[in-house]
C-alpha cells in the first residue's frame, strides 16, 4: 500500500467498507462520483472529480476544476467505462496518485453496474433501430 501523506487519513479496512457500503446506495453515475468525491476528499485532498462516460454520452463533475489533474481510465476486464479525473490546486505526489488507484478499485464495479442499468432503461423505452420512444415509453409518458 502507497505511503500517506502527513495531512492524509490512511485508507483502512473500515473506511473501504464504509466507501464500498455507500456505493451500494445508487445507480446514479452522477450520484456514485459526488459520493466517491466526498468520501476519498479525507484520503486525498482535492479541488473536484469528473467523469466522462462518452459511450454513455455522460459527463459529471463535483467540485470546481483547478490546474494540476489526474486522470485514470475505468475499466473492467477489458471493458473501458470512462474516465475519471482529479484535480487541484497542487501537484499529486506519487503516493497521492498510488492512494487515489487503490480507492478507484472501489469504485469500478458500481460505475459498471450503474452504465448497466441506464443502458438498460435506454434499451427498454426505445426503438433499437430508430431511437425513438417506444409504444411502452409513449404510454407511460402520456399517462402521467
Amino acid at each position: 500500500m502507497p505511503r500517506v501523506a502527513p495531512h492524509a487519513r490512511q485508507p483502512d479496512r473500515d473506511w473501504l467498507l464504509d466507501l464500498g457500503n455507500m456505493l451500494q446506495t445508487t445507480l446514479e453515475v452522477g450520484k456514485l462520483v459526488e459520493l466517491f468525491a466526498d468520501h476519498s476528499q479525507s484520503v486525498v485532498q482535492h479541488d473536484s472529480v469528473s467523469s466522462d462516460f462518452e459511450e454513455q454520452k455522460l459527463q459529471t463533475s463535483v467540485g470546481t476544476s483547478s490546474r494540476f489533474t489526474c486522470t485514470y481510465d475505468v475499466i473492467l476486464l477489458e471493458d473501458y467505462l470512462g474516465t475519471i479525473t482529479f484535480t487541484r490546486s497542487t501537484q499529486f505526489t506519487e503516493d497521492e496518485m498510488g492512494l487515489i488507484e487503490y480507492m478507484l478499485v472501489a469504485l469500478v464495479h458500481p460505475l459498471r453496474n450503474a452504465c448497466l442499468y441506464r443502458e438498460a432503461l435506454q434499451r427498454a423505452s426505445h426503438d433499437p433501430l430508430t431511437g425513438l420512444n417506444n409504444r411502452t415509453n409513449l404510454r407511460t409518458n402520456c399517462s402521467t
